[in-house]
Parts: C-alpha cells; sequence; structure tokens
C-alpha cells in the first residue's frame, strides 16, 4: 500500500511539475507575443502603474520622446514630456487630462503637445485607457501615442492655402463664378456678382447659360460639352451676359473643369473679365474705319467725276 501511495505521489509530483513547465512555457509565449507586438508597434505605448509612475515603454515611445525606458522608469511621465505649455508655461499635473485617467477609471482621447528630451515641442493624439484587476479596481493606465506633428504642419499649410484663396476670390478684379454640372452657381466673388447685377443668393437660384445672350449660347454650350467630352481642359470665348437691368455685358471668360478624387468631374470654374468699354470701343474704330473708307469712296467718285468733267472740256476747247 506504502508503495502504491507513494507512486500515485510522484505520479501527482510529476503531473504537477509538467502543467506547471506547461504554464510556464505557456506565459513565456504569450510574453514572447507581448514583447513582439510592442516592439514593433507603430504607436508610442507607455504603461503606468497606480502610483502613476512609469513602468513601461515600446522602441517607438523612446524613439517619440527621446528618453529610455531606464531614464524615464519610476517617474511620472507627465514630469517627463508634458510638464511645460508650448508658450513657455508650466503644464500642472492635475490640469493633464492624461492623470485623470486612473482616479476617474475612465479612458480619455484628445491631442495634446509633449516636450522632446532636446527640448522641442510635437503635437499628439493620445488614448489613455485604465488598466484594471479583476475585481474592476484600476491598478494602471496603459497610453497610445502617436506624433501627428506633420499632419498638424500639413494643416497649417492648407488653411493659410484656403485663406490666401480666400482673399483673392474675395478681392479679385477679375469675376469668378464656380457652378456644378448642371451650370447651378455654387459660389461667386463681388466682382462676378457686380458685373451681372445678382447677389449671390440670386445666383443660387440660376444656371449660367440663363445669364448667356441667347445669340451666344450655342457656342458657349458646345465649348462646355468639349470638356465633359474631356476633348480639351479648358477653353477661352468671348460673349455677352445679360445684366439684371437687361442690359448686355460682354465678356471674355476662361472656363476650366474641377476633377474629384475618383477623377471624375464636379465643377465648372469661370474667371470673367468685364471687356464691354473694350468691345464699345472696338465698335466705335469700326464705324470710324466704315466712315472713312465710306468717304474714301465718296473722295475718289467726286475726283473721278471731276476728272470726266475736264477730261470734256479738254476735248470739247481742241475741237
Amino acid at each position: 500500500e506504502r508503495t502504491a501511495e507513494l507512486n500515485t505521489a510522484i505520479a501527482d509530483q510529476n503531473r504537477e511539475m509538467a502543467e506547471r513547465k506547461q504554464r510556464e512555457q505557456e506565459l513565456a509565449e504569450q510574453r514572447r507575443l507581448y514583447k513582439s507586438v510592442t516592439d514593433n508597434a507603430a504607436l508610442s505605448l507607455f504603461i503606468m502603474d497606480e502610483s502613476q509612475q512609469c513602468v513601461f515603454m515600446n522602441p517607438a515611445a523612446e524613439v517619440l520622446t527621446g528618453f529610455t525606458l531606464a531614464e524615464v522608469m519610476g517617474r511620472p511621465l507627465h514630469d517627463v514630456v508634458h510638464h511645460t505649455r508650448p508658450d513657455g508655461s508650466p503644464y500642472p499635473l492635475s490640469e493633464c487630462p492624461i492623470d485623470q485617467v486612473f482616479p476617474k477609471n475612465d479612458r480619455e482621447q484628445g491631442e495634446e503637445v509633449f516636450v522632446h528630451k532636446d527640448g522641442h515641442f510635437y503635437s499628439v493624439t493620445f488614448t489613455a485607457s485604465p488598466i484594471c484587476n479583476e475585481l474592476g479596481r484600476p491598478v494602471g493606465t496603459v497610453i497610445e501615442v502617436q506624433d501627428i506633428t506633420e499632419r498638424k504642419r500639413a494643416e497649417a499649410m492648407l488653411r493659410e492655402s484656403e485663406e490666401r484663396f480666400r482673399l483673392i476670390f474675395q478681392y479679385a478684379g477679375t469675376g469668378i463664378a464656380m457652378t456644378d454640372l448642371e451650370g447651378r452657381f455654387v459660389q461667386s466673388n463681388p466682382a462676378y456678382r457686380e458685373m451681372v447685377g445678382y447677389t449671390e443668393e440670386e445666383l443660387r437660384r440660376l444656371s449660367f447659360p440663363s445669364l448667356i445672350h441667347p445669340d451666344d449660347r450655342e457656342d458657349n454650350m458646345k465649348a462646355v460639352q468639349a470638356l465633359l467630352d474631356k476633348k480639351q481642359s479648358s477653353f477661352v470665348i468671348e460673349n455677352r451676359y445679360v445684366h439684371k437691368s437687361g442690359q448686355s455685358v460682354w465678356v471674355r471668360k476662361y472656363v476650366s473643369i474641377l476633377y474629384g478624387n475618383t477623377g471624375e468631374p464636379t465643377h465648372f470654374i469661370a474667371l470673367v473679365s468685364d471687356i464691354t468699354e473694350r468691345k464699345a470701343y472696338e465698335a466705335s474704330l469700326l464705324r470710324l474705319n466704315e466712315s472713312l473708307e465710306q468717304r474714301v469712296k465718296e473722295r475718289t467718285a467726286a475726283l473721278a467725276e471731276s476728272n470726266e468733267r475736264w477730261d470734256w472740256v479738254t476735248r470739247a476747247t481742241h475741237d
């Protein structure tokens, strides 16, 4: 019996050892997998313990901050990378949204500005989430951080570009109008509205063909169709607009088509100059030329008649 008991005890011990070894292997595999994931993650990862001190940074976080884990270990992350605002004023820990995750036991997301080890500031997005034990009590915080400095720079450049366009659009002496593919007005600048006599609200209820003089409309629509058929990328045309007052306004238009991200046409844009005075001057020159030509014809005819009379007198004298 004692031998059987001993054998049973040995078997139990061997099974426990095998199970322990299996658990250790599984734990080691989990740690290996965890390390592989965090080491290769593009996001910067930080873990803070219940004292809000940093206990982990992945390689991406070290590159992002300029600090090694050894330099940050055991220190509040806020004191390392989030202690100063871009204007140079201190950033109190009590105002830090990331630090509020642990006491609130609630996730926080947003944008902040961190301080690099070399002193420069950089913009980041963050997601800070509480780490809870099996009882639901927070025991730490995991923070995911992404550098968005380039995105912020691109956004700033886009805003500047849009502001430049807005100023050009608003104050340009040339009329600018944008319509959809059906010809309905989407946007127009003050110079264009002054040219045609309509307010922006009134234009939104009109289509651009309705502004074109009936005698000029067909040529315009043929040119527009050529744009839609991709036979040409733009066109220049001179035609008459019908002003709100009913008067004709001669214009010179440069029209092109705008394409969306999918390569499909989305809008027409027209740059329009009022050439009414030029056309009036040209008409005046034409009338002057016609008048001169008529006077030359009359003078030539008068000279011819005078010559004929002189020839008759000469012949009569000789006779």
